[in-house]
């Protein structure tokens, strides 16, 4: 794949450059993450990974599944165990891929890192694996006690809500929320620092201009944050980890999620708020990042009731980390000129006739590329899931190594940030530092392909990227004494600040 560089020092926006005034330049990767930063300006959201290609399904010989509904299921819980993962509060990032072949009876865990995995990390994920193994266990049990024990059996629809009122879970959701917050608590703390007092202070600005009169939806803002609160008093009840009531902390934090998942899943009143509030505040963005933390949790405890991932702990687990052998990367500058960013943009979505049809758009689109980073001097890192990618590939059909088709693995495990400063990696060799480009072909097409997916999502052209399959979000069962105990706790602070 290449693109064309245009000499012209005007641009004509009614139609592309002709090719013969162009000449030819690699359109690497690199280039395509560039654009991707400024385009896409956002993560691909797990939900949209399996159908962003829609020419690469999950096969179930050595891959995941040929269910697409579990596959995304599965997007989640990685996604979840990797964030879970990070223990710095900044600089690292960690992903985690899965491979399972159900006639040898096991199951991989791989984990790739911008710096060298490190044996904390490895035995700190081997950990949170068995802790969910015990607790798949102890909801099987459950549902094989029930009448309908054998419907579970070939189970492919979405997941029952999570049972909570099972005592012997509730002893082991305890030990996980201990183990994950114990590990990740400079990261944990970082991020509650940094948008924890605003979005409180906001909230008590909200609620006494309310006069404390709030109604459905203006409510649950107030039980995310308390419920928060609460949860954090009972985070920093004593230094000693161990005095922590950790199923306490589970049960507020919950309480914090759920509310706070609803309120993410509307489109209109976090921002009406804001404004009628003349606020300059990004709500929604610090109510998310405030409950990411327990809503991975929450996807942790979904993934070991799910009747239809229950397989996964049937199997013999090992673990593995991705040697620190893809970092061989030299530094880049990217284009500096108008002209050169837009014969980018033309040549990655040659395509997609409905873009190029549309010079306003890839004109502003070149214009803010020229603005933000022509030039630029890159001293790249290859991402994690890059990565995880590499190594996979260079590894296919090797011994000890469950296999996978190249484009099934590239698909899968794309880097959910493309952004300028992340690398592509290098696939030619595990001892070769000679950067070879040659082999990221694939990685550069699929990377295309999904830059014009979004583009085309993000201007109002609906793209096959669509879709609302399976979102992943962990339910629990009512319970009305806990929920009774709670909306208690949560009288005590009726007509005061949180």
């Amino acid at each position: 794949m290449s693109f064309h560089l245009y000499h012209d020092s005007s641009l004509e926006f009614s139609a592309p450059p002709s090719p013969a005034a162009r000449p030819e330049l690699t359109l690497s990767p690199d280039l395509l993450a560039a654009v991707g930063n400024i385009t896409i300006g956002k993560r691909i959201a797990p939900q949209h990974r399996s159908s962003l290609l829609p020419d690469h399904a999950c096969h179930p010989i050595n891959g995941l599944t040929s269910n697409s509904v579990t596959s995304v299921r599965t997007f989640k819980v990685l996604d979840a165990l990797a964030s879970l993962a990070v223990s710095r509060q900044e600089g690292q990032v960690i992903s985690i891929g899965l491979q399972l072949d159900m006639d040898a009876k096991t199951i991989i865990l791989t984990i790739a890192e911008n710096d060298p995995v490190t044996l904390e990390t490895t035995l700190y994920v081997g950990t949170t694996w068995a802790l969910l193994r015990d607790l798949s266990k102890v909801y099987a049990n459950h549902r094989a006690g029930h009448t309908d024990a054998e419907a579970w059996r070939d189970w492919g629809g979405q997941s029952p809500p999570v049972p909570n009122h099972l005592t012997p879970a509730e002893r082991i959701i305890g030990r996980l929320a201990q183990h994950v917050y114990t590990f990740t608590e400079n990261k944990f703390r970082r991020r509650v620092n940094r948008w924890w007092p605003r979005l409180r202070m906001f909230t008590n600005a909200f609620i006494r201009a309310k006069n404390h009169n709030l109604n459905e939806m203006e409510s649950l803002l107030r039980v995310a944050v308390l419920s928060f609160r609460i949860g954090l008093d009972a985070l920093d009840a004593k230094n000693d980890q161990f005095c922590v009531n950790w199923n306490e902390v589970v049960d507020l934090m919950n309480s914090a999620a759920t509310a706070a998942t609803k309120l993410l899943d509307n489109r209109y009143h976090l921002e009406t708020w804001t404004n009628d509030m003349k606020a300059d505040f990004a709500l929604r963005r610090a109510l998310e990042k405030v409950t990411s933390h327990h809503r991975y949790f929450t996807e942790l405890v979904g993934f070991a009731h799910s009747p239809r991932l229950h397989r996964f702990f049937s199997l013999q687990p090992s673990i593995a980390s991705v040697p620190d052998s893809f970092d061989s990367v030299p530094r880049y500058v990217l284009p500096d000129t108008q002209p050169a960013w837009l014969a980018l943009l033309q040549d990655i979505c040659a395509n997609a006739p409905e873009l190029i049809e549309k010079p306003a758009l890839l004109a502003k689109v070149s214009a803010t590329l020229h603005d933000k980073i022509s030039g630029d001097d890159q001293d790249p890192y290859v991402h994690s899931e890059c990565a995880l990618v590499a190594h996979y590939e260079l590894h296919r059909g090797r011994g000890g190594t469950v296999g996978a088709n190249g484009a099934e693995l590239l698909h899968a495990w794309l880097p959910r940030e493309v952004e300028s400063g992340w690398r592509a990696p290098n696939l030619g060799s595990v001892d070769d530092d000679v950067w070879d480009t040659g082999n990221t072909e694939v990685l550069q097409k699929l990377m295309a392909d999904v830059l014009v997916a979004r583009l085309k999502a993000a201007h109002g052209i609906r793209s096959g990227s669509d879709s609302t399959d399976a979102s992943g979000n962990t339910v629990y069962a009512k319970n009305e004494a806990k929920e009774r105990a709670l909306a208690e706790r949560m009288d005590q602070y009726v007509g005061t600040d949180i």
